[in-house]
């Protein structure tokens, strides 16, 4: 397996991606977008409008491909502190574009 994406329901109009991992062996070779592309997909058959997601504000990296998505940043973030550090997740948010069917 190269990478896992997984979801949950929130609230009835909402999705929060929980988590998307990739083997770095895959990393800059569309994986991440495919999994990305596939998911948005699943969702478009459910109520949702918007999705959820939570990430580490100093990974750069990640936020750059959430942002290249189309996630912006949201409102709420999450605090915790670990060996004495202060551990802080920013939400991102994009809402769900439904295809005409």
């Amino acid at each position: 397996m190269n990478g896992t994406l997984g979801c949950r329901f929130f609230a009835s109009d909402t999705v929060e991606l929980s988590k998307l991992y990739l083997c770095p062996s895959v990393y800059g070779k569309g994986l991440g977008k495919q999994l990305m592309r596939h998911f948005e997909e699943s969702i478009e058959l459910t109520s949702a409008k918007t999705v959820s997601l939570y990430v580490l504000d100093c990974n750069a990296p990640a936020i750059k491909f959430y942002t290249k998505q189309g996630f912006t940043f949201g409102n709420r973030q999450q605090l915790d502190n670990y060996q004495e550090q202060t551990i802080i997740d920013v939400q991102m948010i994009k809402n769900v574009i439904k295809s005409s069917q």
